[in-house]
C-alpha cells in the first residue's frame, strides 16, 4: 500500500500553496490537479519528474470539491494525458458547465453582499467581483466524455493499492469529499481538517430554489464527526501532512466556539452593521474569508434563536 506524495503547487488566491496528491502503483493517479497557470503547470510537471512519472501517465484524477485551486487545471491534465476525472456528484455540473455554474454561484454572493452593503460600488462589492472575474481565467471546464460523478458517501475507489472510502465533508463548502482508508486509518483531507480553519464559502444550496447555503453548522458537524474517527495522517489540500488530527479539529471547533462568542458579547452592548462584527472579530485589515466567516458565526446565533436582524437603507444592522 503506498502513502501519497505531496505535490505543492502555486496558488494565486491568497492560499500560498495547493496540495495534489500522487499515487504511482498500480496506477498513476492524481487527487487533485491546482489552477491553472503556466507556474502551477510547470511545478506539477517538475514535481512528477521528481517521482518517475509524467503527466502524460496520469490515469485517473479525482477531485475533491469544486474551488478554482483544487480543479482549475484537471482539463489541461485530461488534455495531456486523456486521464479520466471523478468527480464529487454535487460539484460535477460546476466542473463540466463550469462558466454557468459560476455564474449561478455568483448572484447568490452578490445578493447577499448587496443586501449587507446595498451600494454596488462598495469595495468589498466591488473586489468580489474582481476576484470572481480573475478566477475564470484560472479554471478550465472538463470535458464532459472524461468526466464521471463520484456518489458522495457509501462509495470506495482504489488508489494507491488499497481501498479508500469515499466521505461526505460539507462546511468548507458543500460539494466537497475526503478519502479514508480504515487500515492505515489515512485521511486524504481535502480543505476538511487544515492547520487554519477551513472558512465556509458563500454558495447556494444544493437544489433550487437557491438561497444561500448556512456552511457553518455543517462545519462543525463535519469536524465533529471526523474527530470520532481514528485519524493517524490527514493528507490535507494546503500545507503538510498532519499527524496530531485530534488536536487540530479541538482547536478548530475551539475558535469557533470562541468567535460565536465574541459576536453574541459584542451584540449584547449595542446593534452595529454586518461591516462592524467583521471589524471586532477581525480588525480593520480583514481578509475576504472573513466575510464568510462572519457570516457563519451570525448563523449560529440566528440558528439558537438569539439574532435579532434589521434591514435599514445602509444595509442589515444586528443585535441580540
Amino acid at each position: 500500500m503506498q502513502a501519497p506524495y505531496r505535490i505543492e503547487l502555486p496558488n494565486d488566491f491568497g492560499m500560498g500553496s495547493v496540495n495534489a496528491w500522487l499515487f504511482t502503483e498500480p496506477e498513476v493517479v492524481l487527487v487533485d490537479s491546482g489552477e491553472h497557470s503556466e507556474h502551477s503547470w510547470k511545478a506539477l510537471n517538475e514535481q512528477l519528474a521528481a517521482y518517475g512519472v509524467s503527466v502524460a501517465d496520469i490515469q485517473k484524477i479525482y477531485i475533491t470539491h469544486a474551488h478554482v485551486d483544487h480543479v482549475g487545471m484537471a482539463a489541461r491534465v485530461v488534455a495531456a494525458s486523456g486521464a479520466t476525472v471523478y468527480i464529487p456528484e454535487y460539484a460535477y455540473d460546476i466542473c463540466v458547465n463550469t462558466k454557468a455554474a459560476n455564474l449561478k454561484r455568483f448572484e447568490v454572493i452578490e445578493n447577499i453582499l448587496l443586501e449587507l452593503d446595498p451600494n454596488p460600488q462598495a469595495p468589498l462589492n466591488l473586489g468580489y467581483r474582481m476576484i470572481f472575474e480573475q478566477f475564470q481565467d484560472y479554471w478550465i471546464p472538463i470535458p464532459k466524455e472524461k468526466a464521471v460523478p463520484v456518489p458522495m458517501q457509501d462509495f470506495q475507489v482504489e488508489m494507491g493499492g488499497a481501498s479508500w472510502e469515499v466521505m461526505y465533508a460539507p462546511g468548507h463548502c458543500n460539494n466537497q469529499i475526503c478519502f479514508y482508508q480504515k487500515e492505515k486509518e489515512w485521511l486524504l483531507s481535502a480543505d476538511m481538517i487544515l492547520k487554519l480553519l477551513p472558512s465556509p464559502v458563500i454558495e447556494p444550496t444544493i437544489a433550487p430554489p437557491y438561497q444561500r447555503n448556512q456552511s457553518m453548522g455543517q462545519l462543525i458537524d463535519s469536524l465533529k464527526r471526523f474527530r470520532a474517527l481514528p485519524i493517524q495522517k490527514a493528507f490535507p489540500g494546503h500545507y503538510e501532512i498532519i499527524e496530531d488530527v485530534e488536536s487540530i479539529i479541538d482547536h478548530q471547533l475551539s475558535r469557533i466556539q470562541m468567535r460565536e462568542k465574541m459576536c453574541h458579547d459584542y451584540l449584547s452592548k449595542q446593534k452595529a452593521s454586518f461591516f462592524e462584527v467583521v471589524v471586532h472579530l477581525y480588525g480593520q485589515g480583514f481578509s475576504p474569508p472573513c466575510i464568510p466567516a462572519t457570516l457563519g458565526y451570525l448563523d449560529l446565533l440566528d440558528m439558537k434563536g438569539f439574532l435579532k436582524k434589521q434591514s435599514t437603507v445602509q444595509g442589515v444592522v444586528y443585535s441580540v
